[in-house]
Parts: C-alpha cells; sequence; structure tokens
C-alpha cells in the first residue's frame, strides 16, 4: 500500500503535474490541436501561480498553525527528533543534512541543555540511499557536545508512519518531546497519536512568511518547493487518517 501511496503523492506535487501538462501541450501542438495551446498557457498560468509566495503562503500557514517555538519546561525522559532528509546527495559531503534537519536537531540540542534531567534522544528516519539521515543527525549532535550514551539512533524507519512503530518499542508509554518542522507535526501527530503514542509537541521550524513585497509575485522556485510539501503533507495525514490503524 506504502509504495502505490508514493506514487500518487509524486504525481499530484505542483512541480510534477505542471511538467506533465506542460509535455502533454506540446504533443498537442505537434499534432497541430488548438487544445494545446490553450493546454500550453493554463501549464504556464499554474506554473507561475505555484511558485510565488502569497501562493506557497496559501498552501503551508494552515499546516504551521497553532504552534509555538516557546519552550516545554515540562521534565521529560525522551526527545524524539525526526529526520528533514539531506540538502546534498553527495555521499563525500561532511555537511549534507538538510535546513529542516539541522534545525530539528539543533532544537533537540537545546532541550536537552536546559533539561536537568538530561534526557535521551531519539533520532530516526532513514529516507536516502546513500547516507543514514539518523546517523548523520547523531554526528552532529556528537559534534555540539551531546554524550553518545544519550543518542539512541533508529536506522530503519523509511517514512514518519514508520518513525512511530520503531519509536514505540523505545519509549513504551512514556510521555516524550516530539521535534520536527512547523509544516510537519500535523501529520507526525496523526502517525504517532494512532499509535498509542503520547508526544508533547515542539516546533523547531517555520516556513509561512506572511508579508509581501513586489518581489514575492515573481515566480521563485523555492516556493515551488515549499508548494510541494505542502501537497505531500496534506496527501500523508489523510493517508494516515483514513487508511493506517
Amino acid at each position: 500500500m506504502f509504495c502505490f501511496f508514493k506514487i500518487i503523492q509524486q504525481l499530484i506535487l505542483p512541480s510534477i503535474f505542471i511538467f506533465f501538462l506542460f509535455l502533454l501541450s506540446l504533443f498537442l501542438i505537434l499534432k497541430k490541436k488548438k487544445a494545446g495551446k490553450y493546454l500550453l498557457i493554463f501549464s504556464i498560468f499554474l506554473y507561475y501561480f505555484f511558485s510565488i509566495t502569497p501562493t506557497s503562503d496559501l498552501l503551508i500557514c494552515p499546516l504551521e498553525k497553532g504552534y509555538s517555538q516557546k519552550q516545554d519546561k515540562q521534565k521529560i525522559p525522551f526527545i524524539v527528533v525526526l529526520s528533514g532528509g539531506f540538502a546534498s546527495q553527495l555521499e563525500e559531503d561532511e555537511n549534507s543534512l538538510s535546513e529542516s534537519s539541522l534545525k530539528r536537531a539543533v532544537k533537540a540540542f537545546k532541550i536537552y541543555q536546559e533539561s536537568s534531567l538530561k534526557p535521551k534522544i531519539i533520532l530516526s528516519g532513514n529516507f536516502s540511499s546513500f547516507k543514514n539521515e539518523a546517523e548523520e543527525m547523531a554526528n552532529f549532535l556528537f559534534s555540539l557536545g551531546v554524550p553518545k550514551e544519550n543518542i539512541i539512533i533508529e536506522r530503519e524507519a523509511k517514512n514518519t508512519w514508520q518513525s512511530a512503530k520503531k519509536v514505540k518499542n523505545l519509549v513504551a508509554e512514556k510521555k516524550f518531546f516530539l521535534v520536527s518542522s512547523a509544516f510537519h507535526l500535523k501529520r507526525a501527530e496523526m502517525a504517532f497519536r494512532k499509535n498509542n503514542l503520547k508526544p508533547i509537541l515542539i516546533v523547531s521550524d517555520f516556513r509561512c512568511q506572511g508579508k509581501y513585497d513586489f518581489f514575492d509575485f515573481l515566480p521563485q522556485p523555492n516556493n515551488l518547493k515549499k508548494a510541494n510539501l505542502a501537497f505531500h503533507e496534506y496527501f500523508g495525514w489523510l493517508f494516515y487518517k483514513f487508511f493506517l490503524n
């Protein structure tokens, strides 16, 4: 089921379906069909629409509502950090963690520092085929001074649902801090609570901008990436809610 889910999830991403619409429009134009010209104009409009900041914010801001970066002062024995991918796909790059992965790790480090309990940090997620994200995050935390005995690396989970399953074996019935990016927390909370876990949600970073100037109405690749993230999260949340138990 997960394989089918991943295929559908990829096909609905704005960057993917706009690309296929563009190809289809070119094919129709070569066949000298008038519909091809209209479809090409529509494809260009969609690219512009999803590539401007107000649209990307319209999609991603609702995912981030209700979260705060204020530190929770509870004494909790575990901090669970979900990986956020790599910025570089080059195996030789030492600092290849994505901005989200780094911010999540830094947030966990701040919680660890401010807690007199010195909780165990559980790092979960391995979505890459060339490096283990959890291990790379662990190396980053080691460099900040977190002792190895305070870090638990979960190496097997390939998605958020699997992370919830694996973490359940480590925390049992205990409460824990769940650290992730604001756009990802709704889906993460769904996965963990449906597995009868008790996460205390901690946000590490936001993508919603909220204020705009002239340049925000010009197409930017980063906005298309934000739109992709939003579609990915909405589809994942719906899949977890209605198809997984």
